[in-house]
């Protein structure tokens, strides 16, 4: 029996190309397939991560609402309370304001009485300074003595020939006349000035305020004229 040996070379050399030729067409469709399931995948990857992402979000929002409502709950709890405490104290407060009221009305008849009171003592001071102002003025020639207005409540008392050396040199005090006298200045410094105002604020007895006055001034000439001896 006779093979065609080199026939059949040619036929197995042709059907191993036909092989290989599916093979690399089956290979490549395979890839593409391969290719385009990896492209979804990534695709779908992707979405999800999108979707992940979008998830977070909402619940981080979800949540920030969900603690503002808390807090508006929270809120409305504790001003439901106050409001009922504050229901519950109406009563005692209408009735301190009712006191308070009555209060205000006896401190408005005081602070009434009180500004009377304040005006009698304002006319008696004037009338005080005006006494005083008379019995000074008295003085001012026999003394050699001089009356500056320092300020809206005091006098200085200037005093000249005191001094047998020096005629013009001045000895002089500042008075201060309110509900009292005060003495507030003096030049030179002399001795026991406390004792002679109290005296001028208080005389057993009683007597005129101008008496008391002269007395002082007369008093303070003395004081001045003794220290030409120390």
């Amino acid at each position: 029996m006779h093979i065609d040996l080199e026939g059949l070379s040619v036929e197995l050399s042709r059907g191993r190309s036909e092989v290989e030729g599916w093979a690399s067409s089956v290979k490549k469709q395979f890839d593409e397939y391969k290719n385009s399931n990896k492209n979804l995948l990534k695709a779908y990857a992707d979405h999800m991560k999108s979707l992940d992402e979008k998830e977070k979000i909402l619940r981080a929002k979800l949540n920030q609402k969900e603690e503002v409502l808390s807090r508006y709950q929270e809120e409305i709890a504790k001003r439901t309370e106050v409001v009922e405490e504050l229901e519950r104290k109406e009563a005692p407060l209408r009735e301190h304001l009712y006191e308070l009221k009555n209060e205000n009305e006896e401190y408005t008849e005081k602070l009434e009485e009180s500004v009377q009171r304040h005006e009698r003592i304002k006319k008696e001071l004037e009338y005080k300074k005006k006494d005083s102002e008379r019995g000074l003025a008295y003085f001012e020639e026999r003394l050699g003595m001089k009356l500056r207005k320092v300020d809206g409540d005091s006098i200085l008392f200037v005093f000249s020939c005191i001094d047998p050396r020096d005629p013009d040199r001045e000895f002089a005090f500042q008075l201060r006349i309110t509900d009292r006298y005060e003495v507030v200045k003096c030049s030179p410094q002399v001795e026991n000035v406390d004792e002679l105002e109290r005296r001028l604020n208080f005389q057993e007895g009683g007597g005129k305020g101008y008496r008391r006055v002269m007395e002082f001034i007369l008093a303070m000439r003395r004081k001045f004229k003794e220290t030409l001896y120390q």
